[in-house]
């Protein structure tokens, strides 16, 4: 192994990675202020619900795909053979699977979650946008993992996601300097557009590359089916818990209400961008040092990428803390300003996540996805029980709470594993933080 690999992975190859998602996250809650601006409470509560739905729906229609072409393209470039066949054969599957997705939640699933579950007729109304957005978002994201497979790790960073929220961004800037009153079909024919105009240089890219690969006929299902199908069923358990919080709001809630903690969540998301960003970098690394059984080095390059994570986390919990209702205020407007308390809890539970640093990674690449899924079904199970409790007399409060309970709890369940099972600490260290670049050099 050479000195200098595991370093110029995180350092040099990393820095795409970190720019971004930086302008992701930047961007994304640039045009949330926006939304908020544009838009009533209700109807910005309709689209955070619908949004909602639109992250499940992606996941259903990916069913792992983008993570097998990855996978796949990455192993087959060693021999420049096989790629060809592994493409078509998951680009047919996404497709069928967009189309009987799209079908299913057009006819049936979207009048019945805006009328059943949700009591809104817009939401039922609006079932053609969210699956256009669903599926072009899902094909964005298979595309993007699609160039991470042929190594282009920079602008499959930009295209997945900030392209599209700069793009968001620039056109509801202009819509709120317009007198005319701002409807959510507007807002939306945006986000479909701004994700259609990323899929079309996505798709330009992706062709690039795969003209560039050896001429093969033949369509391969089975194997990314294979190592697909377990990663869809992980990552939908870890959604669906995740968005389940919001969807109560909605059911049980006012648009007004899950409005604003739809805000309030979005913001206190902030507190784990930079662990956010660590854990775009340190997969392959962390693996690599798995593969030879390195546990002094994991533990050090975990604790040392936990320290760089939480030393600005800190100082975002601190400002959060100590004016929380006048930042809502600032970034959302005056009437969100009434989710002080909301943003307060949840970034409670997102400094935990900080704090403990990233066990989850460390379980993933050490081939405990089993235990991983198994501690987010009961953390989640737990939060979602919280939430139904208290819902009732505190109302959105009692959900938050529920959320920030389940979140702390999942991330301490899965440090206290990696501590007791795989015995590598994952929470911050500044004294191995001081020893990084030694750690990654030898």
């Amino acid at each position: 192994m050479d000195k200098s690999t595991l370093f110029n992975r995180l350092m040099r190859g990393g820095i795409w990675v970190t720019i971004g998602k930086i302008l992701f996250t930047l961007g994304t809650l640039a045009w949330n202020a926006l939304l908020t601006r544009v838009l009533n409470e209700t109807e910005v509560g309709a689209f955070y619900l619908i949004a909602s739905i639109v992250i499940f729906g992606e996941l259903v229609i990916l069913g792992g795909m983008n993570q097998a072409v990855m996978r796949l393209i990455a192993t087959n470039s060693i021999a420049n053979s096989g790629i060809r066949p592994v493409i078509r054969g998951t680009a047919i599957l996404v497709a069928c699977f967009a189309l009987i997705t799209g079908l299913l939640y057009l006819w049936f699933i979207g009048p019945q979650l805006g009328q059943q579950l949700f009591h809104s007729r817009l939401i039922g109304e609006l079932t053609g946008f969210t699956a256009a957005w669903f599926a072009l978002r899902a094909i964005q994201s298979y595309l993007a993992f699609i160039l991470r497979g042929f190594h282009r790790i920079g602008i499959a960073a930009f295209v997945d996601g900030a392209s599209t929220a700069i793009f968001i961004t620039l056109a509801l800037g202009y819509l709120w300097l317009q007198p005319e009153q701002t409807d959510i079909r507007e807002v939306l024919a945006i986000v479909i557009g701004a994700l259609a105009s990323t899929v079309t240089l996505t798709l330009y890219l992706v062709q690039k590359s795969y003209r560039k690969t050896t001429v093969e006929s033949g369509i391969l299902f089975s194997e990314p089916i294979k190592i697909g199908a377990p990663l869809s069923i992980l990552a939908l358990s870890g959604v669906g818990i995740n968005e389940a919080y919001i969807w109560i709001a909605g059911a049980i809630t006012s648009h007004a209400d899950v409005a604003v903690y739809g805000a309030a969540s979005r913001l206190a998301k902030f507190v784990e961008m930079p662990l956010f960003i660590i854990n775009g970098i340190i997969p392959s690394t962390i693996a690599q040092l798995s593969a030879i059984q390195d546990k002094a080095r994991i533990e050090k390059v975990l604790q040392s990428v936990a320290a760089i994570a939480a030393l600005p986390s800190i100082l975002i919990t601190i400002i959060i803390f100590l004016a929380s209702g006048e930042i809502l205020a600032l970034v959302f407007g005056s009437t969100y300003s009434t989710g002080a308390t909301l943003l307060t809890v949840l970034v409670i539970g997102h400094t935990v996540s900080v704090a403990v640093g990233s066990p989850g990674v460390l379980m993933a690449m050490s081939d405990r996805q089993t235990m991983l899924m198994l501690i987010g079904i009961c953390a989640g199970v737990l939060g979602i029980g919280i939430s139904l409790l208290l819902v009732g007399t505190l109302g959105v409060l009692g959900i938050v709470i529920g959320a920030a309970t389940g979140k702390a709890l999942h991330n301490i369940a899965m440090w206290a594993y990696c501590l007791k099972v795989l015995g590598i600490k994952t929470h911050a260290s500044l004294f191995a933080l001081t020893n990084l670049r030694h750690i990654l050099k030898k």
